[in-house]
């Protein structure tokens, strides 16, 4: 990681500021993440309730059986 510093006036106001910018990406990415699994979650649910309602056996495995990486 690149750490910046700013010995200007206000460098501390940059340097909080980046800090931000980096806090939000991280959150914006986690967000994001969690959408995705989330309709892969809902994706594989309604394909389970099809194959219920149609009386057909369904033996997909979960989106986290698959391999989908795990959100920390």
């Amino acid at each position: 990681m690149i750490n910046y510093h700013f010995p200007l006036i206000g460098g501390k106001l940059i340097e909080r500021k980046i800090a931000q910018w980096r806090a939000e990406g991280y959150t914006k990415g986690f967000a994001e993440g969690m959408a995705l699994e989330d309709a892969e979650w809902s994706a594989w649910n309604n394909r389970r309730m099809d194959a219920e309602r149609a009386g057909v056996p369904f033996d997909e495995p979960t989106p986290n059986e698959k391999g989908s990486p795990e959100i920390d």
